[in-house]
């Protein structure tokens, strides 16, 4: 009897230490996408509010270890230079993978109103609009 009860008391004991280290590891898990978030929203901040990177099209990931991973397009090589010195200078971020590419805005031709004779189009451009008739 008394070593069944041993026997019993060492598989709860091995089951109490296995949850244990469930219960750690999920833990670590947590906290490293905790740190990962916070990291994430301060690099989110500063690019979003840099005034040479509005409009830029950047995609942000944040992997563990602080990697911070930078995708997209920018509009120049000066404004793709900005956006990874603001990340690597964020607090938290140890490296940056920078996937960014330059892709300057396109020009839009404004075609001449209603079409009027003599006024150059490119070839490739859609009609100009024109306002639908009131009804």
């Amino acid at each position: 009897m008394g070593e069944t009860l041993d026997d019993a008391g060492r598989v709860i004991k091995r089951g109490l230490q296995r949850s244990g280290e469930t219960v750690r590891e999920g833990f670590a898990r947590t906290k490293v996408a905790v740190n990962n978030m916070g990291v994430e929203t301060r690099i989110y901040g500063r690019l979003h509010w840099d005034k040479d990177l509005n409009g830029s099209l950047i995609e942000l990931e944040v992997r563990n270890g602080g990697v911070a991973i930078l995708r997209g397009a920018v509009p120049t090589a000066a404004a793709k230079a900005k956006a990874v010195m603001l990340t690597r200078d964020t607090v938290g971020v140890l490296q940056v993978v920078d996937q960014l590419s330059v892709s300057p805005p396109s020009r839009v031709i404004e075609g001449s109103p209603k079409g009027a004779a003599g006024a150059p189009r490119p070839a490739d451009a859609a009609p100009p609009l024109e306002a639908a008739p009131n009804r």
